[in-house]
């Protein structure tokens, strides 16, 4: 039964050296990819200026009209920045605001980001939104005395996804001659009511 143990916590050992080694080529394949951030302010009235022909170009801004009661709809700036999960960009939006966008994980194909919005000092927004690679997400507001500033971003996942981490797989264990049963561990006692699992601990 020792004998037993001491080599299943040395094939578990083996294998958290083999993924944790710095220069491994395993090590290297988890990189995680560079996720690309495009963020497009446009200023929304009710001027009779109508849809900026730079807005048309884009599939996403059909859906404006129908999305917030405005009848112009001008294109203000379009910025493009890289980054990887946990580094922020920042950018800048018109009348002083600005915008952070941090990617926190990715799941499978889509992002886990995090989004603030200041209007200098002062927050505005703050949320996370689960966005699908290549998506768009659209934003409304601030708002300012002629209509409102809305914001579009769009993040893609730049290069190839790393692959699934393999399947450590333990040896079976083969019942000892003569028929003798592996001795069974004990079930575990019941816990203190009042203590945190460590599954309901995780975030």
């Amino acid at each position: 039964m020792i004998l037993q143990r001491s080599l299943g916590l040395l094939l578990l050992a083996a294998a958290a050296c083999i993924v944790l080694q710095p220069g491994s080529a395993l090590a290297q394949r988890f990189n995680p990819p560079p996720i690309q951030i495009e963020v497009i302010s446009v200023t929304a009235s009710n001027s009779s200026l109508g849809m900026d022909p730079e807005l048309k170009k884009l599939p996403m801004t059909r859906l404006l009209p129908s999305l917030f009661a405005y009848t112009s709809y001008h294109k203000d700036s379009s910025k493009t920045q890289r980054t990887v999960c946990g580094r922020m960009l920042t950018f800048s939006l018109p009348a002083g605001h600005l915008l952070h966008i941090a990617p926190l994980r990715i799941d499978g194909e889509r992002l886990n980001m995090q989004i603030e919005l200041f209007d200098g000092d002062r927050p505005r927004l703050g949320m996370q939104a689960l966005m699908e690679n290549h998506a768009t997400l659209i934003l409304g507001g601030p708002r300012y005395p002629l209509g409102m500033i809305i914001v579009m971003i769009n993040a893609d996942i730049v290069g190839s996804l790393p692959p699934a981490p393999p399947e450590l797989r333990m040896p079976r264990q083969r019942l000892p001659q003569g028929g003798t049963a592996i001795p069974q561990s004990r079930p575990a006692e019941p816990s203190d009511p009042g203590a945190v699992s460590p599954i309901s601990a995780q975030p």
